[in-house]
């Protein structure tokens, strides 16, 4: 008989579209496996892709392949991930930690972020953590602003998968295809997702800075208590010189 406080492994999904990575990609993953080894890490890349000089440095890495559309654009890494056949293609796992290569992992939480119970994760974008936006917003704006979720960033995102399954089979019966963003769409973001936010149990921004950071790491440190998340986002797009010196501590020269 199965030990219901056994932890299932949380499968570790890393997007690769291309085995040239520059620098800091390449610290992005080696941090990965580095932190995250005791689970199952698995590259998810396009079907002719050979990704075999990886795998010598790696040999502990695992593959899913999918369809080379779905790795030529932005719009099309959208599509594959608000697919039913990739979250099916993990179904054997509760949770999947989406882990892109502009993302640092400081410390492997994942077991505890499983059993908080919530579906979806990711670093939040809410009140003064948001891109400034100059111009000046009509009433249809205001009342959108007013109705939206937080935005939860899905490029270091933890899902749980047979929820993620539950909300795009729902959707699908009404409308073929999500056309945005997909953590848009897991987030249940914009004020049309109203009818659907009863099938995801999505945290609280506060809460969820302790899972990840993107935008404004200083002010979101700050509202974090002053204490790192367990990773971050974009880490060499936003705010390079905030993070370097939390990352040297690891070793890597940057």
């Amino acid at each position: 008989m199965p030990d219901p406080t056994q932890t299932k492994p949380t499968a570790v999904i890393v997007p690769v579209y291309k085995t040239d990575l520059d620098r800091y990609e390449q610290i992005s993953l080696a941090q990965c496996v580095r932190i995250l080894s005791a689970h199952p890490i698995y590259l998810v890349i396009p079907s002719r892709l050979d990704v075999s000089q990886l795998l010598r440095k790696y040999p502990n890495l695992r593959i899913k392949s999918f369809d080379d559309r779905y790795f030529k654009s932005v719009a099309g890494y959208n599509e594959l991930l608000c697919s039913e056949h990739f979250y099916e293609a993990f179904a054997e796992f509760d949770y999947m930690l989406i882990c892109q290569l502009d993302a640092f992992v400081f410390r492997d939480e994942l077991n505890d972020w499983c059993a908080r119970g919530y579906d979806y994760v990711g670093a939040p974008q809410f009140g003064d953590v948001v891109p400034a936006v100059a111009e000046p917003k009509s009433l249809r704006v205001r009342l959108a602003e007013y109705l939206r979720q937080p935005l939860l960033n899905g490029g270091l995102s933890l899902r749980n998968v047979a929820a993620c399954l539950r909300l795009l089979r729902t959707y699908h019966r009404f409308l073929p295809r999500w056309h945005g963003n997909e953590d848009g769409f897991f987030s249940l973001h914009f004020p049309r997702f109203l009818p659907f936010r009863s099938l995801m149990n999505l945290p609280e921004p506060i809460e969820a800075l302790a899972f990840a950071m993107e935008l404004e790491p200083q002010r979101s440190i700050q509202l974090n208590g002053g204490k790192l998340p367990m990773g971050c986002h974009a880490w060499f797009l936003y705010d390079l010189d905030h993070w370097r010196p939390f990352i040297q501590e690891y070793g890597y020269d940057i």
